[in-house]
């Protein structure tokens, strides 16, 4: 449609997906058939969605610990740019290191999160959204 209506190729630099295996091989498949891509396009995860998570998966520790968690998370989500990124990341991962608790948590959000497939970036580009959440609530309407 794009392409008809422009009569210029799609170039897609950034998507915003959940963290989901067959949504993710979908867009792929149809990117790589229909779409001009060069390169991989840079995946973004909707940062609400980082967090459920991640609160479904640290039930067990106590509040303080909770906190910890956290702060370092929203340090990382906050880095203006890749390289206050990797420092945010490396003082998370010393300080979760520290304690017994907070390691194994260290080591899932490490994983999972910042080395994992579903990790997507945390540096947004300027006039990005950092959420899905108008998409969640435009898609909301047909689930009613």
């Amino acid at each position: 449609m794009y392409v008809t209506v422009t009569d210029e190729q799609v170039h897609i630099s950034y998507v915003m997906m959940d963290a989901d295996t067959a949504q993710r091989s979908d867009f792929e498949s149809i990117a790589v058939q229909c779409l001009d891509v060069e390169s991989q396009p840079k995946y973004m995860m909707c940062f609400f969605h980082v967090m459920k998570n991640v609160k479904k998966r640290i039930t067990y520790l106590s509040e303080s610990k909770k906190r910890i968690g956290f702060r370092h998370i929203y340090h990382i989500h906050y880095a203006r740019d890749g390289v206050e990124k990797k420092q945010c990341t490396k003082e998370a991962i010393a300080d979760w290191n520290k304690d017994c608790d907070l390691k194994e948590f260290g080591s899932y959000f490490l994983e999972q999160w910042l080395t994992g497939r579903f990790w997507q970036r945390v540096e947004t580009p300027m006039g990005m959204a950092k959420t899905n959440s108008p998409i969640e609530n435009f898609n909301g309407q047909f689930k009613q």
